[in-house]
């Protein structure tokens, strides 16, 4: 998919039924839609190499958001995905009452969502999709777009609604304008966390601040709760191996987000008129529930939209997030043994990115031998590899 941009459908297999209507009928208007459809929970063996990929190169995510979907271990990796490449997403609800909460919340919260629970309003759902969709011009939709041979037609969405049939119409697809978005009462996690408005007003970048030292004391506390809420404090770990200043002996020893952050503090890498380290770790670690902490008390503030905009952090350290993202764990766990370091079963794959990186395994200067040694493995690491590569 490299000449025209597509759209990425993230659902549980539960909703297999309705989102394969939504994938036929998308084809029907000419859109490209990359989705799985064959493994347990939509994702199978592929779910960190593909998925991944998926994620990062569509222009828009459509994520079908439920209960199932939050209790998912490989949506929520995949909603991982999503936060750190920090992509565009339209939220759909498949089941009427569900609120967001858990990582759902972090991701998604403050976009405007569309209500597929009810499949009898499934086509007036579906154009107020193609309206949204209209605010993405690189998907450039084609006219006599040709669905694949292989695309069976989707299951009746319930026994009153047959079956969507095949397009034999030449004419382009009916359009409707694009959705103005903003002050829109149906935003994710309004009733959960207030006012969380889709936020649009451009920023100057870097503003000139100081918090008071209360502000700057709250802003820590709350910045940490959204930490160990949304994110992973063993990635954060990991991050903070990227500051000389912090002996990675220190932070083996601190589990707790708060205590990390004041090591950040006590490094200089972070004050009250410089909180820049703490925006680009939640950006390129995907808590995207932070930048409402952020904004709440700097509400001028620009917030990074790409790895371009990252000064704080190395490029290697960068490259290593993408890798955690993207490896498998039991890649890690062989890496491990052929390192000859103990096999304690660790919490995840940032707790052994960690046991690599403090018994310099995975180092700025052992890179390329580690790239070696995941070439040794008997899986394709290519995917990997090219991940340590990513930013130069």
């Amino acid at each position: 998919m490299t000449e025209r941009g597509y759209i990425m459908l993230s659902y549980n297999w539960a909703h297999k039924v309705i989102v394969r209507n939504i994938r036929y009928r998308l084809w029907q208007e000419g859109y490209r839609v990359w989705i799985d459809i064959d493994g347990k929970d939509g994702m199978k063996d592929f779910i960190y190499s593909d998925m991944p990929n998926a994620v990062k190169h569509a222009t828009v995510v459509v994520a079908c958001l439920s209960k199932k979907y939050e209790d998912s271990p490989n949506c929520k990796t995949e909603g991982g995905c999503i936060g750190h490449y920090n992509k565009k997403r339209i939220p759909l609800l498949m089941e009427k009452d569900y609120k967001l909460d858990d990582w759902v919340l972090g991701i998604f919260v403050g976009r405007i969502w569309i209500d597929f629970s009810n499949v009898e309003r499934f086509e007036a759902n579906f154009q107020e999709l193609l309206a949204r969709l209209q605010n993405y011009p690189t998907l450039n939709p084609e006219k006599n777009n040709r669905i694949p041979a292989n695309l069976p037609l989707p299951e009746p969405l319930s026994s009153n609604i047959n079956p969507i049939p095949p397009s034999t119409s030449s004419d382009p697809p009916d359009t409707a304008p694009p959705v103005d978005t903003t002050d829109n009462p149906r935003s994710l996690g309004s009733e959960i966390s207030g006012n969380l408005e889709v936020r649009t007003t451009s920023r100057p970048t870097r503003p000139s601040y100081k918090l008071t030292e209360r502000e700057y004391a709250s802003l820590l506390v709350k910045v940490s709760q959204r930490w160990k809420k949304f994110g992973n404090v063993h990635m954060l770990k990991v991050l903070l191996c990227d500051f000389n200043k912090i002996g990675i002996t220190e932070i083996q020893k601190n589990n707790d987000e708060f205590e990390l952050f004041k090591l950040l503090r006590g490094s200089g890498k972070l004050s009250p008129s410089n909180i820049d380290v703490i925006v680009e770790a939640a950006f390129l670690c995907g808590v995207g529930a932070i930048e409402e902490v952020i904004l709440d008390k700097i509400p001028e503030y620009q917030y990074p939209t790409s790895n371009k905009e990252i000064n704080t952090i190395t490029k290697y350290r960068q490259n290593v997030i993408e890798f955690g993202i993207i490896v498998n764990q039991s890649n890690l766990e062989e890496i491990v043994k052929l390192s000859s370091l103990p096999c304690k079963k660790e919490a995840d794959k940032w707790s052994l990115i960690f046991k690599l990186e403090l018994h310099n395994v995975l180092t700025p200067k052992n890179k390329e031998s580690f790239i070696e040694m995941l070439g040794d493995l008997e899986n394709d690491t290519t995917k990997e590899v090219d991940a340590l590569n990513t930013y130069k």
